[in-house]
């Protein structure tokens, strides 16, 4: 159907403008049912434009003028505009997505989201995860009942902010149970529950309940901790000079020769064997070398597996680190005396079939202070979720 609009058809009379107004023109195009059809249309465009300001957000406040002029287009924008705006996150531009976050909340703090939208992008994998975890958060807030009822469905999901939600519940399950004295179900639901869990509080509190029910589980092999490894050094590091520098067992970085000797620290030096013995899985330098401060060593592991990957090479440690696979550099951080964690450091790295070469540069500095005499480290091989590898013979 062909519409004329004129004057007269808004107003009722004759009007000396040839066209009617854009407001005018809203109206009656929203008593003819077209008016939503055409604003979803303005406001996507809207969204779109606004992500992608946003988005152009980066380091040392690249993008901010952009951005900032843009808030005000906030004001005019719609619930099914706001999540547009959380469908817009970028998991690879954490700070512009905390931005879109901030900014999808002001919208609904005017204009409710529809819980049922919340619950779509939560429980949508295509989405970005970023995007998925702010939409979970939102649904808690304003329908937690419903939030509720979808979180056993994170269970193995990829995005492992929601997952910890599931395991948590299945934490607490297990707790009850145990009270209950019904021991074996909960001893079961934790065995299932622990192959899902990737954080490291949750499978240490799982852990910890399993071998308090009798089930003995070793976390650091649950981990896949590299416990034994080759050692080289030390190597000096006065004046933070050895970070940088290559000493010889950086020339067999791809397949160490454990029968070479090298002009070390304090004269030759041999590669020798260090074993973990620590309950957390941290293999202690100081151990061997009796606190060498401003010194460095080398330690070389291989890891052998059945086909070729991409892997992710996590490690921790309060001292300056640089890590190579097969040759290759991984990272490298020249920080000292800083929080050590598990997973503190992380690199993508590619396995070939067969035996594989890890191989770590471990730096202590000078410091004489008491907080400053640790000189350890621990690492692991893992899958982007943090799964270990298991290795081969």
């Amino acid at each position: 159907m062909h519409l004329r609009i004129t004057p007269s058809t808004i107003t009722g009379k004759h009007s000396r403008h040839k066209f009617c107004d854009p407001l005018s023109l809203c109206l009656l195009l929203s008593t003819l049912g077209l008016f939503h059809s055409v604003a979803n249309a303005q406001v996507s465009d809207a969204a779109k434009s606004f992500c992608q300001t946003i988005n152009g957000i980066g380091n040392e406040a690249a993008g901010f003028p952009a951005a900032i002029a843009a808030l005000p287009a906030l004001e005019r924008m719609s619930a099914s505009d706001g999540m547009n705006v959380l469908r817009g996150m970028d998991d690879q531009n954490p700070l512009a997505a905390n931005w879109l976050r901030l900014s999808a909340a002001n919208i609904f703090d005017r204009s409710p989201a529809l819980s049922s939208d919340l619950r779509q992008l939560a429980t949508d994998q295509s989405a970005s995860k970023l995007s998925r975890e702010a939409a979970f958060s939102l649904l808690q807030e304003s329908a937690a009942q419903e939030a509720k009822s979808i979180t056993p469905s994170f269970i193995r999901d990829p995005c492992l902010a929601l997952r910890r939600f599931a395991v948590a519940e299945q934490i607490e399950l297990a707790n009850q149970q145990i009270e209950q004295g019904k021991q074996k179900p909960a001893q079961q639901l934790l065995t299932s529950t622990l192959e899902t869990t990737r954080d490291i509080d949750q499978i240490s509190a799982i852990i910890k309940t399993l071998n308090s029910l009798g089930q003995e589980v070793d976390q650091r092999q649950w981990l896949g901790l590299i416990m034994d490894w080759q050692i080289a050094g030390p190597f000096d590091n006065s004046g933070g000079i050895g970070f940088a520098k290559a000493y010889e067992p950086e020339n067999q970085l791809a397949a160490p020769d454990f029968s070479a000797s090298y002009p070390g620290k304090d004269g030759q030096v041999d590669w020798k064997t260090i074993k973990s013995d620590d309950r957390d899985g941290f293999v202690d330098i100081n151990k061997l070398l009796a606190k060498s401060n401003g010194s460095c060593v080398y330690l070389a592991a291989p890891f052998n597996v059945e086909d070729p990957q991409q892997v992710e090479i996590r490690a921790g440690t309060y001292n300056a680190i640089k890590v190579w696979v097969n040759g290759q550099p991984i990272y490298d951080y020249e920080v000292y005396h800083t929080n050590e964690v598990i997973d503190q450091y992380s690199g993508k790295a590619t396995l070939v079939a067969g035996t594989n070469w890890i191989v770590i540069k471990l730096c202590q500095n000078e410091q004489q202070e008491s907080w400053a005499q640790n000189w350890r480290f621990l690492a692991r091989v893992t899958d982007e979720t943090g799964k270990r590898i298991n290795v081969t013979k």
